[in-house]
């Protein structure tokens, strides 16, 4: 669904609604990271997504922390929303753009990097999957380093979300939601040219 599922201010976003009403599992794909509580900001949320990246880069070059080829990275530790605290200090230079980290991951043939989202009562509200798609264009294609935040919307687990999103992204949305965004602007463009 092409909205929030728990990963929203009411921890019931449409996707939620659309999964009860329907009884069928729905999960939640947000553009744009939607504001829980007191949370970081947009940059600080990517400033974190960045230090996990650079973090899991480093576990790859170790021998004992190997990730297998064409897997994923959870970061199940996650950001933690709402925790003035553990806010990231963004004036950090020795970490890498999001952009960057992404491209040593694709290196490393790995589908993705998928990082929890907490609430400040440590509750998971979602994930953000970056390093993801890239297939539309063939060979040529490179993984997107903009994140898109999943969440559950009814009946499917987080993890399934993500494995689900990553597999049916061919650039940076799940086909679905990209099908159903393409088909109502069109409609939309017909509809003003009568």
């Amino acid at each position: 669904v092409d909205g929030n599922g728990i990963l929203h201010p009411r921890r019931a976003g449409i996707a939620c609604f659309l999964g009860v009403r329907t009884g069928i599992p729905t999960i939640g794909v947000g553009k744009k990271l939607c504001c829980v509580e007191d949370c970081w900001t947009v940059d600080e949320a990517e400033h974190a997504i960045a230090l996990g990246l650079r973090d899991a880069d480093l576990a790859m070059t170790t021998e004992t922390r190997k990730v297998p080829s064409n897997d994923f990275i959870f970061d199940t530790k996650g950001v933690s929303f709402g925790e003035t605290d553990s806010a990231p200090d963004t004036t950090s230079e020795d970490v890498p753009s999001i952009k960057d980290s992404v491209a040593t991951l694709a290196s490393r043939k790995c589908k993705g990097y998928a990082v929890n989202l907490r609430a400040s009562n440590v509750a998971v509200l979602g994930a953000a999957l970056v390093g993801h798609g890239g297939r539309a264009y063939g060979a040529h294609g490179k993984p997107t380093s903009n994140p898109i935040y999943i969440s559950v919307g009814h009946k499917i687990s987080l993890k399934e979300a993500i494995v689900v999103c990553e597999e049916l992204s061919h650039v940076r949305i799940p086909e679905p939601v990209r099908a159903a965004d393409l088909m109502g602007r069109k409609l939309m463009r017909e509809r003003i040219d009568e």
